[in-house]
């Protein structure tokens, strides 16, 4: 029996969790998108598929049905069957969930089309490829998340999980890197990594700080200054993780270091910031948390001895 693993889409517009039974990816690194449809190319276009054509985003019910037939029509021999609602499965055992994806519909409906066409995309990618590269250590990254990610994740899915409390409503999930694609870490990849659970962070350390050198141009923690980490890697908040780094800048300067992981791409950091900056700091990180197309959190975090620690 395959485990219940997780995954999330490179362009959501917000982070999605799915449930399947055998390997699932998802992208790493940012993409380049797809060029825009020219007016005349628009008029030429194929007609739409009877999918498309009956698709449903009005309920559950029918974005269940839209994705069934997706599926069917990108893999006819698959078997695709739903048994019930907001949940599908092939005749290989390979399962989706579709609750987080149909709760970020509901919210807006803007993200039920597209959202639903790539999701059906990796699914159909995940479900026509022959095995999942076996866990090694090298591939081992973590990424920060909100403590609400995993809700209404399936029972099988938060007990194979790797994930542990960060700080501040946030946790750091444990994934494995495909090469262009992630999926989540799962305990049963211990085996195949030849790690215990408690090797696991120091070895994700190590490749996120491989991963993410510190750019030479990078401001050294000028005090009032706010400073945004932009890179363009998928792993850019999992900067926050690097925790010789920070405590090495705080000897160093004897500042106090604020900051903020509003998207996933992206990690804000500001230094000795008086009370009337923290004010102005909290608004610019809600408004680039609002405007992510992976939003992560608007908490302000302080760097302790300890580590991480929510700012009140």
């Amino acid at each position: 029996m395959r485990m219940g693993i997780w995954f999330e889409t490179s362009t959501a517009r917000a982070a999605l969790v799915l449930a399947l039974l055998g390997s699932t990816a998802c992208a790493s690194q940012a993409t380049t998108p797809a060029p825009a449809t020219t007016a005349a190319e628009s008029k030429q276009a194929k007609p739409h598929t009877a999918a498309e054509a009956a698709a449903d985003y009005s309920s559950a019910a029918g974005y269940t049905r839209a994705a069934l037939e997706l599926l069917r029509e990108g893999e006819p021999k698959g078997g695709w069957v739903s048994p019930q609602l907001l949940k599908l499965t092939n005749s290989s055992g390979l399962q989706v969930n579709l609750e987080r994806i149909w709760s970020l519909c509901e919210g807006d409906s803007d993200t039920c089309e597209p959202e639903l066409k790539h999701l059906v995309q990796e699914v159909l990618r995940v479900a026509t490829r022959p095995e999942s590269p076996k866990a090694t250590p090298e591939r081992l990254f973590a990424v920060i998340r909100p403590t609400g990610y995993f809700d209404g994740a399936p029972p099988e899915v938060l007990r194979e999980s790797l994930v542990e409390p960060l700080a501040g409503g946030l946790v750091v999930v444990y994934v494995m890197d495909e090469g262009g694609a992630v999926r989540g870490a799962q305990a049963s990849d211990l085996k195949d990594l030849s790690l215990t659970r408690a090797d696991i962070p120091a070895v994700a350390r190590r490749n996120l700080s491989a991963e993410l050198p510190v750019p030479p141009n990078q401001a050294d923690c000028r005090p009032h200054a706010v400073g945004v980490w932009r890179t363009g890697s998928y792993f850019e908040s999992s900067r926050l993780l690097l925790t010789d780094y920070w405590q090495g800048l705080a000897d160093r300067t004897k500042h106090t270091i604020i900051a903020a992981v509003p998207a996933a791409d992206s990690l804000v950091v500001v230094c000795d910031p008086t009370a009337e900056e923290l004010v102005k700091l909290r608004k610019t990180v809600e408004q680039m948390a609002r405007q992510a197309a992976r939003p992560v959190s608007d908490t302000l975090l302080k760097w302790t001895p300890a580590g991480w620690q929510e700012l009140k």
